[in-house]
């Protein structure tokens, strides 16, 4: 299993969709590795410089 999809960040994420019921999706493996492992990056990388 992809190491992002064991984390309690991942996790809580479906928790929260589960709560919210029907019709809401949790986002797609793709979404996870591309849009927003990108943008936890470029906030990482800004934080660090």
């Amino acid at each position: 299993m992809p190491h992002k999809a064991i984390s309690q960040l991942f996790k809580n994420m479906i928790i929260d969709a589960q709560q919210v019921g029907m019709g809401i999706e949790p986002p797609y493996p793709y979404e996870i590795k591309n849009k927003y492992l990108e943008m936890e990056y470029n906030k990482m990388e800004a934080y660090m410089n």
